[in-house]
């Protein structure tokens, strides 16, 4: 029975884990940026793109396209991670997952700055909101 009860809850800790996956766009600095895709039904229903990328007072500085390809409201998060020319993490933990509501067949464009001028490249994540 007890293996019963957590065989259950180690399935139900997995399935909202993977509720949580979705899509996002990898780039760098003078290149194409990435489409990742972890969610094919999140992918489905919501374009990304890299609209513009550029260096302002030596801060990498990024604007991402969102588009909805639904009819009907979509209750999001984002976050963007900034990564150095070697691939190293630059400001690990100072962005947190940000609300975002994208209404059917709206698009919005997302910028976000560097902090540090290391950072050289980006990874733009979208996700559901999981909610319990």
């Amino acid at each position: 029975m007890k293996v019963l009860l957590l065989s259950v809850l180690i399935c139900c800790g997995l399935t909202a884990c993977a509720r949580t996956d979705g899509i996002a766009l990898d780039g760098h600095e003078g290149g194409e940026a990435q489409l990742q895709v972890a969610n094919s039904g999140m992918a489905s229903r919501l374009n990304l793109a890299l609209a513009q990328q550029q260096r302002s007072d030596g801060r990498l500085q990024v604007a991402i396209r969102l588009k909805s390809q639904i009819a009907y409201d979509q209750t999001l998060q984002y976050r963007i991670d900034w990564f150095d020319a070697n691939g190293m993490p630059v400001e690990p933990d100072s962005t947190s997952w940000q609300p975002l509501v994208l209404h059917g067949g709206e698009q919005k464009v997302i910028q976000a700055s560097a902090l540090l001028p290391q950072a050289a490249a980006f990874h733009f994540s979208v996700r559901d909101v999981v909610k319990d």
